[in-house]
C-alpha cells in the first residue's frame, strides 16, 4: 500500500506543481481497538474522524472553535489556541487513531516532529477541565523532486480517552450566587474513578464547599449560608491515572 500511495502522491504533485496531494488509505489496517462502545466508519477509523492535507507552508489549520495546527519548514507539528492554553504529545507508532486511546502523563509540548504512521494527541485546557484531539500522520506529502510538501493526517474531536476523567465543561471558573442557588453541576463525558481534594482562600474553610458525585455528574454547592460578600476555592480531581484537573470556584453573594 505505501509504494501505491507514494505513487499516487507523486503523479499527483506533478499535475498540481508542488500542490499537496490527497490523502490515501492506511498503511496497515488499524490494530481493532476502540473505546467501549465507539463506532466505526467504514474505512475503520472512529466515526468523526476528519482527513485533511495540511501543508508545511505554516498555513494554520482550525482542528476545534479554538485551537489550530500548523506543519513548519522544519516539518513540525505547531499548536495554537485561541482562548485556552493547548499542548501536543508524540505518543509513538500507530496503526492508526484507534491506537491513540490513553493520556500521558509527561511529554506535553508546544511542538513535535511530524512523522508518517505516528499517533498524537492535543490537549486543550488550562490546568483542567482538558478537552482531546487525537490525531495519526498517514504519511508525508511530495512534490516531483521527492521534497516533503506536508503531511496527510486524521484527527477525531472530541475525544474522550480510556484512562482519563473527561468533564462537559470548557472553562475552569464555575461561579455560585443566587441565580444558581448556590449549586453547580458539571457532567461527566467519560467517567473513571477520581480523588477530590479542596483548597480554600481567604477567610472560608475546605468543609463550607460541598463536592457530591456519581459516575453521570458532579455537584458543586455551599454546605450552608455565608456572611463573606466573596469566596473561592480551588477544587483539584485526580483521577486514578495520577491526571489532576483543577476547577476555580468562585461564590458571590453581592
Amino acid at each position: 500500500m505505501k509504494t501505491i500511495y507514494r505513487l499516487a502522491c507523486v503523479l499527483a504533485a506533478a499535475a498540481l506543481a508542488f500542490a499537496a496531494v490527497g490523502c490515501g488509505e492506511d498503511d496497515e489496517p488499524t490494530s481493532g481497538k476502540s473505546n467501549i462502545g465507539e463506532q466505526l466508519n467504514p474505512e475503520g477509523d472512529p466515526e468523526g474522524t476528519v482527513t485533511v492535507n495540511i501543508g508545511n507552508d505554516g498555513n494554520l489549520i482550525m482542528l476545534t472553535d479554538n485551537t489550530g495546527i500548523e506543519i513548519n519548514r522544519d516539518n513540525n507539528f505547531i499548536i495554537y489556541n485561541t482562548h485556552r492554553m493547548a499542548d501536543i504529545v508524540s505518543m509513538g507508532k500507530a496503526y492508526g487513531l484507534l491506537d491513540v486511546d490513553i493520556i500521558p502523563n509527561a511529554g506535553w509540548s508546544k511542538a513535535v516532529a511530524v512523522l508518517p504512521n505516528y499517533g498524537y494527541l492535543i490537549r486543550e485546557g488550562n490546568y483542567g477541565p482538558y478537552t482531546y484531539i487525537r490525531l495519526y500522520v498517514e504519511d508525508y506529502t511530495i512534490n516531483t523532486s521527492g521534497g516533503i510538501i506536508g503531511a496527510c493526517v486524521k484527527y477525531q474531536y472530541p475525544f474522550y480517552p480510556d484512562n482519563t476523567l473527561c468533564l462537559d465543561l470548557y472553562t475552569d471558573g464555575i461561579i455560585l450566587n443566587e441565580s444558581n442557588n448556590y449549586t453547580y453541576t458539571v457532567g461527566i463525558l467519560h467517567y473513571v474513578p477520581f480523588e477530590v481534594s479542596i483548597d480554600a482562600s481567604g477567610n472560608v474553610r475546605d468543609t463550607d464547599l460541598e463536592v457530591e458525585y456519581t459516575e453521570n455528574e458532579i455537584t458543586i454547592s455551599l454546605r450552608h449560608w455565608m456572611a463573606e460578600t466573596a469566596a473561592s476555592w480551588r477544587v483539584t480531581l485526580t483521577d486514578e491515572s495520577g491526571i489532576e484537573q483543577s476547577l476555580s470556584i468562585i461564590y458571590e453573594n453581592y
